[in-house]
């Protein structure tokens, strides 16, 4: 990540560095299978991240927003027009438009 520089020199010292960052990320409460909403900021809004392996995206806006999608909508809607706040850490790493 660009915020994390300077690039570590050998794989050892990234692996530190990575775990020393996600050690620091805000927790993530689980929801529904790999459906998850951060601990930070306790506040209304915080949307629903998917999170599978190195694949984050959003799910859901908010909490409401996600359990609409996920089981009162078509699979085609799920998809649609999904984006939320900025969650510390989680939104820097999360792939939007594909795109780390």
């Amino acid at each position: 990540m660009e915020s994390w520089d300077p690039r570590p020199q050998s794989a050892d010292e990234a692996e530190e560095k990575a775990a020393v960052h996600l050690t620091a990320a805000p927790k993530l409460i689980p929801i529904y299978g790999h459906r998850y909403i951060c601990e930070v900021p306790n506040a209304e809004g915080n949307p629903v991240l998917s999170v599978s392996q190195t694949d984050i995206i959003y799910y859901g806006s908010d909490l409401a927003d996600y359990l609409r999608r996920e089981f009162f909508s078509t699979a085609a809607e799920r998809r649609v027009g999904i984006s939320g706040a900025d969650v510390p850490f989680w939104s820097e790493v999360m792939i939007v438009g594909g795109t780390p």
